[in-house]
């Protein structure tokens, strides 16, 4: 997401604003910005699950190698 800004950031700074450059660069910036507004939610909700998901499996692995142990015994 930060290189897909970058480009944004770059064709405005190298280029004059009545170019066909930055032109083109703000309207794809704007077509683009609610996609990648939804990726970003997308990757923070898929990130707070996996945590999630490790905590409980955490808990579950160490009570499965409990039972393990109290197997071996």
């Amino acid at each position: 997401m930060k290189d897909v800004l970058r480009l944004f950031s770059n064709a405005r700074l190298y280029n004059l604003p009545e170019t066909i450059y930055v032109k083109a660069s703000n309207e794809l910036e704007e077509f683009i910005s609610p996609y990648l507004a939804a990726l970003k939610d997308d990757q923070s909700r898929q990130t707070d699950r996996n945590l999630a998901g490790s905590k409980t499996s955490e808990k579950t692995s160490f009570k499965g190698s409990a039972g393990k142990q109290k197997s071996k015994k």
